[in-house]
């Protein structure tokens, strides 16, 4: 029974913590937490799987990837989607990685820049 408690109860701070700081990584999360960076991610990915959370981003491993089959021009801005239409990435037209994307490639998204893959 103390462990369940427990594991709500760290469910409720990082539901807390991530509310108040949507941007954050699992490793700023862990830090300021006080918790190990493993037990944050187990937690994180446990509440994504069930709908918690949409996701979490960590500045060196891209939190979106897919191939580019659509680009739309909306006024000043890009939109970018694969397939499906799921994975969508909207960029000012006039922003330097607009030019290295064409259909076909791989667009790696992080929390600070964006990777295109030919």
């Amino acid at each position: 029974m103390v462990l369940y408690v427990r594991k709500r109860e760290l469910d409720r701070k990082i539901m807390e913590y991530v509310e108040k700081n949507p941007r954050t990584t699992i490793s700023r999360l862990a830090k300021d937490l006080g918790i190990e960076k493993e037990l944050a991610r187990y937690y994180i990915e446990r509440m994504i799987m069930e709908g918690k959370l949409l996701g979490i981003i960590e500045p060196d491993q891209p939190y979106m990837s897919f191939k580019v089959e659509k680009i739309e021009f909306i006024g000043d801005n890009v939109r970018i989607s694969d397939a499906w239409g799921a994975n969508v990435l909207s960029l000012y037209k006039e922003d330097p990685d607009v030019r290295k994307i064409k259909e076909g490639v791989t667009v790696e998204v992080y929390e600070d820049r964006i990777e295109v893959k030919e």
